[in-house]
């Protein structure tokens, strides 16, 4: 017969192993990391390659926006983001996209819309450049931060523009490292006092230096349209091309520096939505081995379209022709264009001609909002001349309000994809990635 201090002793031991369980199935959600687990099994009838987790939380939405701005980066088996909480801008650094460990990389900076980064490697030393303007949007500054590991010392801040008037706002940049290895930015750009923005532009001086740089010079002008979201591409040999989406013309306007001057009149690349807050419609990325510019963008009817600009970069060498609009990525078995809400380029140059990737929004939901009409997130590929038929869901399957998504650019190893999840705060700061081999398997298999 069992006595009562052996029965017991048999009750602690059962009670001791219960809370052995509960503690290890909490380890990881504390502290300076977060794991959501790979959650994205049976993806699209064959995506279970894929892995989503989650970050962090954000009071606010604009937490990875703009599209076209770098924020992913995968270095030496390490995957590194850049992001907002709301209150500060972050890093965070994984080694497989489940665990994170997150570092401040800006105090007193809410939101991420005025923040690129590029990576490059000197001397078998990594550095992430960082570019971003102050919390008053006033000052655009520039960084060299040093990657040790999986965490970043920073750098010096150095103001691209110190002659920056008192009510002078300089936001929502973009910066480009071109072949020969000068610095470019773009941004937007009035004075506090006017009511219309224009796009301004500078070079580095010298290769890799941030500290010294071109006067600032406008590359658009803005007398009619109340925003503009920039993007710039170095091209080299001194030549840039300079794409904006101006939301009150709801056109996508281009236009080429030739290495002494911008070209006389803006080139209209594509019509485009006129709604405030839903300019994140376009994407390039240019191409080193072929010397070709590809544009996505996405029309005043929310369909995805494709055209390329090919040396030596002028008005006629757009194809399709600007007469035209560009080529319908996404359709129907039908072959009818789908309603699309966002887009962003990454390639893998590995080969020549790349493969190119695009992360698209599919509009799933509709809403009263921008925001309200984000479904999920898909992957194409471009190969050969032609896109897949099919897409790879990059995204929790079904869910709503993903959006925002900032892409890997490089795409030789993995692709990466950080976005917003939620439509109110808090929002949900979620990434995805998938081994570049498995997603070739997925798409050739179809």
């Amino acid at each position: 017969m069992m006595t009562i201090d052996k029965a017991l002793g048999n009750y602690r031991i059962f009670f001791l192993f219960i809370i052995f369980l509960f503690i290890a199935n909490c380890s990881g959600s504390s502290g300076s990391s977060n794991s959501n687990g790979k959650n994205n099994a049976g993806n699209n009838g064959g995506g279970d390659f894929v892995s989503i987790a989650g970050i962090d939380t954000s009071t606010d939405d604009h937490v990875t926006t703009r599209q076209f701005q770098r924020k992913v980066f995968y270095i030496n088996g390490r995957w590194f983001v850049f992001y907002s909480n709301g209150s500060d801008a972050y890093y965070a650094s994984s080694a497989d996209g489940l665990i994170w460990s997150m570092g401040v990389i800006q105090s007193g900076l809410p939101h991420s819309s005025s923040i690129d980064v590029i990576n490059t490697e000197i001397n078998t030393v990594n550095y992430f450049y960082f570019f971003y303007s102050s919390s008053s949007n006033s000052i655009l500054n520039a960084r060299e931060d040093v990657i040790n590991n999986q965490a970043i010392t920073l750098g010096t801040p150095y103001s691209i523009y110190p002659d920056t008037e008192t009510d002078e706002l300089i936001f929502y940049s973009s910066a480009s490292l071109d072949p020969d290895n000068f610095f470019w930015i773009a941004s937007r750009h009035k004075l506090a006092s006017e009511e219309y923005y224009d796009v301004i532009v500078s070079r580095s001086n010298n290769p890799l230096d941030i500290m010294n740089w071109t006067p600032k010079g406008v590359a658009l002008n803005n007398t009619d349209t109340l925003s503009m979201a920039p993007q710039i591409i170095g091209l080299g040999g001194g030549k840039a091309y300079l794409a904006a989406k101006a939301t009150a013309k709801g056109l996508i306007l281009g236009r080429l520096y030739d290495g002494q001057q911008w070209s006389g009149t803006d080139s209209v690349l594509g019509l485009s939505s006129k709604v405030a807050g839903d300019d994140r419609r376009m994407s390039m990325i240019f191409e080193s081995g072929t010397g070709d510019l590809h544009l996505v963008y996405i029309d005043n009817n929310s369909h995805l379209r494709y055209r390329v600009l090919s040396p030596p970069y002028g008005e006629n060498n757009w194809q399709p022709p600007l007469e035209q609009p560009g080529n319908l990525v996404v359709k129907d078995s039908q072959g009818q264009a789908l309603e699309t809400y966002t887009c962003v380029l990454a390639m893998d140059e590995s080969v020549v001609p790349a493969n190119i990737y695009l992360l698209y929004g599919g509009t799933k939901y509709k809403g009263s909002s921008p925001a309200a009409l984000a479904g999920e997130l898909r992957l194409l590929r471009y190969a050969n001349a032609k896109w897949s038929s099919r897409s790879l869901l990059m995204s929790e399957e079904g869910k709503i309000y993903n959006r925002y998504p900032s892409l890997i650019k490089s795409a030789d190893q993995k692709i990466g994809v950080l976005y917003l999840k939620g439509l109110s705060a808090p929002y949900e700061i979620m990434f995805s990635s998938a081994d570049i081999s498995d997603i070739e398997n997925y798409f050739a298999s179809r």
